[in-house]
C-alpha cells in the first residue's frame, strides 16, 4: 500500500482551452491505496480563476476521491456572486454518472453580461437572481437544469410587460447535451 501527503505552496496552473488562470496559496493532496483500491481528498485553500474580467474564489475547496466516484462536498464559490457547490460522479474512469448541484444568487448584471453575446437588446439589470441548478451526467448525456428566481428589486428586464411588471417572476432552463447535440 502506498501512502503519500504531497503540500504545494502557492500553486499557479493555467486551463489550456480557455486559457483561464487559476492559483491557490496551498494545495494538500493525500492518498492512501494501491492500483485496485485507493481513497483520498484534495484541499485547496484561498483558490482565485479569473475569466474575462470575472473572478470566482474560494476560502477552501474540497474534493474526495476514490476508485469508483469523486466526491465534492459542499464549498463556497465566491465573487461578488455567491454560490454553494457539491455533487458527486460514480464511474468516472468510464461512463460517468452522477450530478454537481449550485446553490446561491448570481448578480443580474453579471447574467446579463453573459447572455449578452445571444441577446442584443438594451437590458436593464438590478440585485442578485436565486439561482438554483443541477448538471446530471449519464454517461454520452449531459443534463443541465436551472431555475432562476427574480422579483422587483432583483431581475434582468429586456422588455416591460405591464402585466407582470414589479411581480415575481421565475425561469426554467431544462436542456440536453449528446455530444456537440443540445
Amino acid at each position: 500500500n502506498l501512502k503519500s501527503d504531497i503540500n504545494i505552496k502557492d500553486l499557479s496552473i493555467k486551463d489550456r482551452q480557455y486559457n483561464i488562470p487559476v492559483l491557490a496559496n496551498s494545495v494538500n493532496i493525500n492518498f492512501t491505496g494501491n492500483d485496485k483500491k485507493y481513497s483520498g481528498n484534495v484541499i485547496c485553500n484561498n483558490v482565485l480563476a479569473s475569466y474575462k474580467n470575472r473572478k470566482i474564489s474560494s476560502t477552501e475547496f474540497k474534493v474526495l476521491f476514490d476508485e469508483n466516484k469523486i466526491s465534492i462536498p459542499e464549498n463556497i464559490l465566491s465573487s461578488p456572486n455567491s454560490l454553494r457547490v457539491s455533487g458527486i460522479l460514480n464511474n468516472y474512469r468510464n461512463k460517468p454518472i452522477g450530478q454537481i448541484n449550485l446553490q446561491g444568487n448570481i448578480l443580474a448584471s453579471e447574467l446579463a453580461e453573459f447572455l449578452k453575446p445571444d441577446v442584443k437588446l438594451p437590458y436593464k439589470a438590478q440585485g442578485k437572481i436565486n439561482t438554483t441548478g443541477n448538471i446530471q451526467f449519464q454517461g454520452e448525456v449531459v443534463n443541465i437544469r436551472a431555475n432562476l428566481k427574480a422579483n422587483e428589486n432583483n431581475y434582468i428586464s429586456y422588455m416591460v410587460i405591464n402585466e407582470l411588471f414589479k411581480k415575481p417572476s421565475f425561469v426554467n432552463l431544462d436542456c440536453s447535451l449528446t455530444g456537440e447535440t443540445v
